[in-house]
């Protein structure tokens, strides 16, 4: 009779378990999603940036993971901004010459990276079915995945990346201690 007891209750709980996950993956997916919408809002106000392509705007991406799974992605190129006018610029074709660039201007341009010459959000689709977290429970990853991000927040600082990365530490902070109590 004693076993029959502890049966039900390892059955309860993992019942419980699977509820409490199921219910913690819409609050992370969420948060995410959020983030995506504030990322394309920071790069789009980035003092200084200049959008020639849309494609790094495009490539933004929220992906919620758990216990290593891949549950969701948030894509920028999906939540309802124009999608980039031009494949991406590469280094080896030289100098480009746009009449009418992502911002409606004239814009000469010298790429100093290679890219596979695709739409960003081709990257970020290849980012998500590639990437996996080297760590269990809830992930949320957000990357820039064109090839030439890093290179324009390091040398230019408009990818809006770090505001982006500050508003979601807060955000999560708030939200994790905000769920705590529900």
């Amino acid at each position: 009779m004693a076993g029959a007891n502890v049966k039900e209750v390892k059955r309860a709980f993992k019942e419980f378990e699977a509820e409490m996950v199921e219910k913690s993956l819409k609050w992370v997916e969420n948060y995410a999603q959020g983030i995506i919408y504030k990322a394309i809002e920071f790069r789009k106000n980035q003092p200084g940036a200049h959008d020639i392509t849309g494609n790094l705007l495009n490539s933004i991406v929220a992906a919620v993971y758990y216990n290593k799974e891949f549950k969701r992605a948030f894509f920028s190129g999906e939540s309802g901004i124009r999608q980039p006018r031009y494949y991406e610029m590469t280094a080896s074709h030289g100098h480009y010459h746009i009449k009418v660039d992502y911002e409606g201007k004239v814009a000469d341009f010298d790429p100093e990276i290679e890219t596979l010459r695709r739409k960003g959000i081709d990257d970020a689709y290849e980012f998500v079915s590639t990437y996996q977290p080297n760590m269990n429970g809830f992930v949320v990853v957000v990357a820039y995945t064109t090839e030439y991000a890093e290179f324009v927040e390091l040398q230019r600082a408009t990818t809006g990346y770090l505001n982006t990365f500050n508003y979601a530490k807060k955000l999560g902070m708030n939200f994790f201690l905000l769920s705590k109590s529900a």
